[in-house]
């Protein structure tokens, strides 16, 4: 038993004691009203074929209702009779991956449908509108890339899934059925690290631990085009381009910087493209490829910024209608910026919420979400994006600015704003940044949150110096409020000044 609550008995009923246990099942029992009396009325099970683990760790119960949560990430829920204790229907209300890390998401290119792959070894397909799985299927190892090609016409199609011990299930959504593995490629033990379709979904490429690359036909059950190999580390993410167009696969490995572009209808099957001018015409998927022309100054993080990755960027992804770029980092940030992010001085907002590495980034299919996998925490959030007017002419060093997430709506989404506000000047972008940083310095004094007052005490101070003299002016009356703030803040914590001005990295005879 790893769990027991006590619900109070209705009028004309006696008290009930509610127990869970490791076997999965919830016990109720009476109490008498003598101490140690107490009689088992009912029982239920929770869990199904599709539960990672029955074990159950959390009971709670109210105006008739037991909520159970179970070690395999799921919560139940359970109406009972107040008096006498009967349980009625037992309902799944959520599920989710429950060991390891979600490794990967892949949208699908036709609906709000998405699936995701993850260390407890199963995919789970889910809908964005209705925010709950669809279908689960559990595979033989670790899922740790996927892939959902629709060029066959349907809606569901197929999805790869690349496993720990080397092997690709080819998966399919079955109207009514659910998930089914229909194939599976064995010809390989390395570890992938990435996966993709090509754009018309006759080839598919694997990327591996190792630096190879194994090019499938998936037109003849998935018999081997080609073995690329030239990366010295793992290839992280792989894009083809467009149909219609020569076809030519791009590959990436993040560390060491990587970039390699393959020519898949050369007459040895495949060869590596040594000449730029080859593929520069060439346009490709929405981009996965972190080391990559639009991504030129996503990749430089030289500048100590508060509107850039400061930790490794460890996922990226291009919208389908190649407005904007998504990134993930491995402090749980994720940034929007504007395609192509050509300037080091590029500005992407972040927007916060995950508490772990940033595994997986993926758009919806028309660009109006955004999916971010939390690694380690087990988490997928579901953001909305909104795009407003952008005055900004692309040649401006500063082309993007991401604002802050609104509150958490009636649906649960969160709303992104991506572009400048219509007419805004770098210096008034400048003045806004100082006066956000700001107001959400002096809301983290409040809540006694010392790396958040760190984090935005830096901003401040960045949007401080960079604004001209005769603008300064504005900032003031707000800095003050701030400064006098964390003097408030210092002696009630008995935190010394000189910590603070040494983790801020700020100069104090500036302010």
């Amino acid at each position: 038993v790893l769990d027991v609550f006590v619900l109070q008995a209705a009028s004309g009923g006696r008290d009930m004691l509610i127990s869970g246990g490791a076997d999965g099942k919830c016990n109720i029992w009476e109490l008498g009203g003598h101490a140690g009396d107490c009689v088992q009325k009912h029982s239920f099970q929770v869990g199904d074929n599709t539960s990672g683990s029955k074990c159950v760790r959390a009971v709670r119960a109210r105006e008739g209702m037991i909520i159970v949560g179970t070690a395999g990430n799921e919560i139940y829920s359970c109406r009972i009779d107040e008096v006498s204790g009967k349980p009625g229907l037992v309902k799944k209300e959520m599920e989710g991956h429950y060991e390891g890390e979600v490794t990967c998401i892949c949208s699908n290119a036709k609906n709000y449908d998405f699936c995701t792959g993850g260390g407890d070894k199963r995919v789970r397909v889910w809908n964005s509108n209705g925010k709950k799985a669809r279908s689960v299927l559990q595979l033989a190892s670790e899922v740790m890339a996927v892939d959902w090609c629709n060029e066959d016409g349907a809606s569901n199609g197929h999805i790869a899934a690349a496993l720990f011990n080397g092997s690709t299930a080819i998966l399919m959504l079955k109207d009514g059925k659910g998930l089914a593995q229909i194939h599976e490629i064995s010809d390989s033990s390395r570890h992938p690290c990435s996966a993709r379709y090509s754009d018309d979904g006759k080839l598919l490429a694997v990327g591996r631990l190792d630096g190879t690359i194994n090019v499938y036909k998936a037109t003849e059950r998935y018999g081997r085009h080609a073995k690329l190999g030239l990366h010295t580390g793992a290839v992280r993410a792989l894009d083809w381009t467009i149909s219609g167009q020569h076809c030519y696969l791009r590959s990436n490995s993040y560390e060491p910087e990587e970039l390699y572009f393959w020519d898949m209808e050369a007459a040895q099957a495949a060869m590596h493209v040594k000449r730029l001018q080859d593929v520069r015409e060439a346009e490709w998927q929405p981009a996965s490829a972190k080391i990559s022309w639009p991504n030129q100054g996503l990749i430089q993080n030289d500048r100590a910024s508060d509107m850039r990755p400061s930790h490794f960027v460890g996922a990226v992804q291009c919208a389908p209608n190649r407005k904007s770029i998504v990134c993930g980092d491995a402090n749980g940030e994720i940034r929007l910026f504007r395609n192509p992010c050509l300037s080091p001085n590029a500005y992407g907002r972040p927007y916060f919420g995950h508490r772990a590495a940033i595994t997986a980034a993926q758009f919806s299919f028309d660009s109006r979400m955004v999916l971010s996998a939390g690694g380690s925490e087990l988490c997928v959030f579901q953001w909305v994006v909104r795009e407003q007017v952008d005055s900004i002419p692309r040649g401006e060093e500063d082309p993007t600015v991401a604002r802050r997430p609104t509150k958490v709506g009636d649906n649960g989404q969160r709303d992104v704003t991506i572009g400048a506000e219509k007419g805004a000047s770098r210096e008034d972008l400048f003045l806004l940044q100082g006066q956000e940083a700001i107001k959400q310095m002096n809301l983290a004094v409040q809540a006694q949150r010392w790396s958040d007052i760190t984090h935005h005490l830096q901003a401040a101070m960045r949007s401080y110096s960079n604004t001209p003299a005769d603008a300064r002016a504005a900032l003031q009356k707000d800095a003050l409020q701030m400064v006098m703030g964390v003097v408030t803040f210092i002696n009630k914590s008995c935190i010394d000044i000189e910590d603070l001005v040494e983790y801020a990295k700020v100069d104090p005879q500036g302010w």
